[in-house]
Order: structure tokens, then C-alpha cells, then sequence
């Protein structure tokens, strides 16, 4: 199954992005995430510029530990970059998980955007699919 999304987020929150990859490759959606512990200067790889070239949509989990984390910046920023330069945009779908504050998307964004809040309660990730859905354009 080829990646339709590209699931951008920081290791330490695993747990709640392997139960959204889940819910997704259960709608038929095919899911990329690296799940490898990638040091600070590490260049970004090459497979993942070319995931995120081809993805339909980009999902960026910020928690407060991916807000400090140079690779979530890098691997955002190169998919704003695809976003923009592309015949079919990517879609952007950002969720805040564990706390992290609307503001920090500041970094990210030149303009307000509406991230979608999950908790990492039992059933939140399902609760919410078909607006995540939506907002990535396959539902």
C-alpha cells in the first residue's frame, strides 16, 4: 500500500501516533511514520523527502516535546516547501496531543491555523477520525 499520508511527530509520542496510524490503515488509508531515533545532525533522508513528496497529506502531531524537536522543524518545513511548489497541494493537518498550546504553531504557520486537540485517552483518536479525515481530504 503506497503512503497517502506521512505522519510527522516525535518519538517520545509513539504510543499516540501508532493508535492514529491504526485508525487510518484501517479506513484503507496507506500511513507513513518513522518510528527510528534519528540524532540531531542527521540530515533529513532522502526517503522521507520523497514520502513527502508523494503523500497526499502531511499530519503534524505536536506535543510539547516535537515542538522542541529539529526534526519535526525539518521535516515541517520541507513539507510546507512541497505544499507550495506542487500542482496538487499536500494537505496540512496539524493535532496537538499532551498539552502543547495553539501558540506553538507559531513557528510553523505564517497565518492562524486551527489545529485539532487529542488527548491520549482511550478512544480520542477515534472520536475525532472522521474530522481528521476530512481535513486531510479522504473523508
Amino acid at each position: 500500500m503506497d503512503s497517502q499520508v506521512y505522519i510527522c511527530h516525535c518519538i517520545n509520542d509513539k504510543e499516540i501516533v501508532s493508535v492514529l496510524k491504526a485508525c487510518l490503515e484501517a479506513e484503507g488509508i496507506g500511513v507513513y511514520c518513522d518510528d527510528r531515533v534519528i540524532r540531531g545532525g542527521d540530515p533529513l533522508q532522502p526517503e522521507s523527502r520523497q514520502i513527502i513528496e508523494q503523500a497526499k497529506a502531511f499530519i503534524l502531531v505536536i506535543s510539547p516535546q516535537a515542538q522542541d524537536s529539529k526534526w519535526v522543524r525539518e521535516e515541517t518545513h520541507y513539507a510546507l516547501q512541497v505544499a507550495g511548489d506542487s500542482e496538487t497541494p499536500l494537505r496540512i493537518m496539524p493535532i496537538l496531543i499532551n498539552g502543547a498550546e495553539l501558540g506553538a504553531l507559531k513557528w510553523l504557520f505564517p497565518s492562524e491555523t486551527q489545529p485539532l486537540e487529542i488527548t491520549d485517552s482511550p478512544g480520542s483518536v477515534a472520536a475525532v477520525l472522521p474530522i481528521i479525515l476530512k481535513g486531510i481530504g479522504m473523508g
